[in-house]
């Protein structure tokens, strides 16, 4: 393959070429990306938006504006001879604020609220069921052709096409109906206002003669119950002799007093009697334990030592045992003598002596304390009988007491309660005695409701101007319309704008970005001519500039293999993989490009090369990574290609085969580039990312979209990638000082 020529193959999806480019130079352009903000932070939401539907507009608007124009068109004549003309018939109903009255009254200060509520009432009366069925069922309106029209539902047509309002605060109600036959239009709306005025005001004034006789009728009976009540109020204040109510209040007071004194004495004489009851229990149960058990051990000790007995036979004992402890130490040892046993025998007398004694006291001690228990049984059992019959004489007390205050509180309450409803009924009669006044005025005053202009047939018809106007709003609409929809369906995809778009959208730190090739130029790269030279150029600075980053990378971070690869197929990472790995040569840098996109290979074709032996043989363990290097005429550069690719090759990637790969490359290259197939169609990208170094993903403006670069990042990251890094496919890139280096005819370094 020459070192002169460029080699191109289009890429199907985006129109962009792989493009193999050899005489470029070197730049150095790298920028500050310091301050990108990492992977994840936040950003502008306003202006990524208004920036969003900017590149929208910039990528369709001759589409949208083709349409646009067309659909323009066909709108406004559609609208201009489709439009409807519409006539509108009107009557007029006087509403008066108030009811006519023949006496004047005082002004009532609700007046205007009453009177809106009032309007409102009419006009849904107007457009009710009730009134629209009494004026359809007229024989000059069923033979129309509007009724015959809506003959299925003409009471809906009618309440909806049918329009009831008033003038601003005025006090007339307009009726009117819009529709294409004005003769008709015109009927319909006088058979509306009769019904309502038929059905509704008319019926009204008879209603109210109603009304008035029922309130009559009701008045007399009200005034018969409130004369029954006084009298039952009366005999039950005569009952309990006082219709007071701070004496009946003073008379509970006492009989609470009364209860509460009795009840806290009955409380403490069963506390009392539970006490002696209790006492009565243990006193039993100790005299049945003295009959069974011995004298208590204390009691029968304390005797011990005042018996004066007791005392004298102890001394004996005491003075006995240390006489005999001396006559032991003088004897000799084994051979106790006879006053040793004199003293032996001596001191078991009184010994014995002692426990006669003790039992004499035992038996005394007994009888004192079974005489004592008995004594107390019995003045406890007098105790329980006097209590008892007191707690029966005062539980006696307490339900007397009890039922006379619960009778005098029942009385009170149901005093109290008859006087007031004995005044809310007064009240009540009142209201109604002033409502009967004001109906019986009512009926004999002038109607608040009156017919004040019959409808005509309209002259003219209505709005020609709204015509003109909707003529003119529906060509602006389908001028619109168009590429708002197109829009729309652009944003929707959510796709890269910018450089700008993957460092502060995404928050994926922007290593460069390279041009956008026009198709017809990009075969024509090193041909003479000023466009070719500019797109030469602007090509290598922009490879360049990413060259340099990825040096700066390698002596900093020591990253030396770097995979390039993108969210999804079409996003020219293979274009970016082979220019970024001979910029690399040229810089002088030891440089391999290995084909690890197995499944759709493509290096091979850009540098003219056999495809296999390749990657996948090496996978397989069928060649050694070593030997598989290929060159391809430029210097510092030799290319590993995909081979042949089948399932043991995909299994044994899956199997970190890969890893024993890139250990061998990497002692002996300084910089390997690996071309990855795409992250999210296949899992092979995300195996091999697990041994690089770095990760170049390419993304290509207005076809790369933001979920699924976003998706691919996440991916890498959950498979330990930390260190990645984009690349933008863009026009947008003004190629610094490349217009002057042309125009200038500077010769290209080589």
């Amino acid at each position: 393959m020459s070192t002169k020529d460029d080699t191109s193959l289009d890429h199907p999806s985006n129109g962009q070429s792989l493009v193999v480019h050899h005489s470029t130079p070197l730049g150095t352009k790298d920028a500050d990306w310091a301050a990108v903000p990492s992977y994840g932070q936040g950003h502008d939401h306003s202006q990524m938006n208004a920036a969003v539907y900017f590149h929208a507009v910039r990528r369709h608007w001759f589409l949208g504006l083709l349409l646009g124009v067309i659909l323009a068109v066909a709108a406004g004549v559609a609208t201009w001879f489709l439009l409807p003309i519409k006539y509108t018939a009107t009557s007029l109903i006087q509403v008066s604020m108030e009811q006519p009255k023949l006496l004047k009254g005082d002004p009532r200060f609700n007046l205007q609220r009453e009177y809106e509520i009032y309007k409102d009432t009419q006009s849904q009366l107007v457009r009710s069921p009730l009134v629209l069925m009494a004026a359809l069922r007229k024989p000059e309106i069923a033979s129309l052709s509007i009724y015959k029209r809506e003959e299925v539902d003409p009471i809906t047509w009618l309440q909806d096409e049918l329009r009831v309002f008033f003038g601003g605060e005025g006090q007339i109600m307009s009726v009117s109906l819009t529709d294409d036959n004005k003769e008709e239009v015109a009927k319909v709306v006088r058979a509306v206002v009769d019904a309502y005025l038929s059905e509704i005001v008319e019926s009204e004034r008879s209603e109210k003669h109603r009304a008035l006789a029922d309130l009559e009728a009701v008045l007399a009976a009200k005034e018969q119950e409130i004369r029954q009540r006084r009298t039952t109020l009366r005999r039950l204040a005569d009952e309990l002799g006082t219709a007071d109510r701070e004496t009946l209040n003073m008379q509970m007071q006492f009989a609470l007093q009364q209860l509460s004194m009795y009840r806290g004495q009955l409380a403490q004489v069963q506390i009392d009697l539970q006490n002696s009851k209790s006492e009565f229990a243990a006193s039993r149960k100790a005299l049945e334990r003295l009959e069974s058990a011995p004298a208590n051990t204390l009691e029968l000790e304390r005797l011990k030592l005042q018996d004066p007995i007791c005392r004298e036979l102890q001394k004996k004992i005491s003075d006995l045992q240390a006489v005999a402890s001396q006559a032991a130490g003088k004897g000799l040892p084994g051979k106790p003598g006879s006053l040793s046993i004199q003293l032996v025998e001596q001191i078991n007398t009184l010994q014995a002596d002692l426990q006669a004694r003790l039992d004499h006291l035992s038996t005394i001690l007994t009888a004192a304390m079974r005489n004592e228990l008995q004594e107390k049984v019995s003045d406890l059992e007098v105790r329980i009988a006097l209590a008892q019959e007191l707690k029966t004489n005062l539980d006696s007390e307490v339900s007397a007491k009890r039922e006379e205050f619960e009778k005098i509180g029942k009385s009170s309450v149901e005093l109290d309660m008859m006087r007031t409803e004995l005044e809310n009924l007064e009240d009540v009669t009142s209201g109604i005695a002033v409502q009967r006044e004001t109906l019986e005025v009512e009926t004999k005053s002038p109607p608040r409701i009156r017919l004040h202009q019959r409808a005509e047939e309209p002259i003219s018809y209505d709005n020609p101007e709204m015509h003109v106007a909707l003529t003119i709003i529906a060509a602006i609409a389908g001028l619109i319309l168009p590429l708002v929809g197109i829009v729309w369906w652009d944003v929707r995809k959510e796709r890269i704008n910018s450089s700008e778009d993957v460092a502060k959208g995404l928050g994926l730190p922007v290593m460069g970005s390279v041009p956008v090739i026009p198709g017809r130029a990009i075969k024509r790269l090193n041909a003479p001519g000023k466009k070719n030279q500019v797109w030469n150029v602007r090509l290598a600075e922009s490879v360049d500039g990413i060259a340099a980053k990825l040096l700066r990378n390698a002596a900093i971070e020591k990253n030396r293999v770097v995979l390039i690869t993108s969210a999804v197929s079409g996003e020219g990472k293979t274009t970016l993989a082979t220019q970024v790995a001979m910029s690399l040569a040229r810089a002088g840098k030891q440089t391999v490009l290995v084909d690890f996109d197995l499944r759709r290979p493509a290096v091979d074709k850009a540098f003219q090369l056999p495809l296999y032996p390749g990657v996948s043989e090496a996978l397989c363990g069928e060649n050694d990574i070593k030997s598989l290097p290929q060159t391809t005429g430029l210097p510092n550069l030799e290319v590993v290609t995909a081979g042949r690719c089948d399932r043991h090759a995909l299994q044994s990637l899956a199997n970190g085969n890969d890893k024993q790969l890139f250990e061998e490359l990497r002692e002996k290259y300084e910089f390997v580039i690996v071309d990855g197939s795409p992250i999210l169609p296949v899992a092979d990208s995300r195996y091999v990312s697990q041994h690089v170094d770095s990760v170049v993903l390419s993304v290509f403006r207005d076809y790369s979209r933001v979920p699924k670069v976003t998706a691919a990042c996440e991916i890498l990251e959950a498979f330990g990638v930390r260190d990645i890094e984009a690349v933008v496919t863009s026009s947008s890139e003004d190629g610094y000082g490349v217009i002057d280096m042309v125009a200038q005819k500077a010769p290209v370094p080589t």
